[in-house]
């Protein structure tokens, strides 16, 4: 069972002159309705407070973040920016990957910082709506809503990592590494029982503290967090 090693060497090949002149166009439709989105979901309050602790952060200014123009690392930025894609739930849909504002997120971010270009970034995005679209569809369907999982949390990560690793430039083994982290994160599996292990074994433990473990307690300003939630 290949599966994975198949779709990784293809995602790692795909380059823009591979793409059919009405895929660029869904692709440039699809990542236009994120950015859109992201106009509308700037301006929510639960959406301002997790702003304010990113910038309150300080931290290295890589990418900029959307509508308000002030920078941080690229993956503060991929959070505020999915934030942002998601905040009215009009974020793209496809069949079998349901929502999905993931890959853009985590696009425009890590391509600022890379100073991909135009071309570039349009076979990153596809390479991210093919793979969640792909994963979707051998998994649960999001065309009924009896399900209890939510499409962004569950295919999302693997469009992110797929996306970051185009536009980094990863090859087949280094793909394969982020598509398998990205599983890891959603909740771990078994995998490793069968060898050794790895060292996203290790890692999960503090996955779950690692994004607070730096930002200010919201507990101090009990209105501010009241009227934000």
């Amino acid at each position: 069972m290949n599966e994975t090693k198949g779709l990784v060497s293809w995602l790692t090949r795909l380059k823009y002159n591979d793409l059919p002149p009405n895929v660029v166009d869904f692709t440039k439709r699809f990542s236009t309705d994120d950015i859109g989105c992201m106009f509308g979901g700037s301006l929510q309050l639960g959406n301002r407070a997790v702003l304010r602790d990113v910038i309150s952060l300080g931290a290295k200014p890589e990418s900029t973040i959307a509508v308000y123009g002030s920078r941080s690392t690229a993956p503060n930025v991929a959070l505020l920016d999915g934030a942002f894609i998601a905040g009215w739930d009009y974020d793209s849909t496809a069949v079998g990957g349901g929502h999905m504002g993931s890959q853009t997120a985590a696009l425009l971010p890590i391509s600022e910082k890379e100073i991909a270009d135009g071309k570039e970034m349009l076979a990153a995005e596809c390479a991210g709506i093919e793979v969640q679209s792909r994963i979707g569809n051998t998994g649960i369907s999001f065309t009924r809503s009896e399900h209890p999982w939510h499409s962004n949390t569950t295919f999302g990560p693997f469009a992110a990592a797929v996306v970051t690793g185009k536009i980094l430039g990863f090859d087949e083994e280094m793909m394969e590494n982020a598509i398998a982290i990205a599983s890891s994160t959603l909740g771990g599996n078994y995998q490793h029982y069968w060898n050794w292990g790895s060292s996203m074994k290790r890692v999960r433990c503090g996955l779950s503290l690692s994004r607070r473990a730096g930002s200010p307690p919201s507990e101090g300003r009990p209105d501010r967090a009241k009227r934000d939630t």
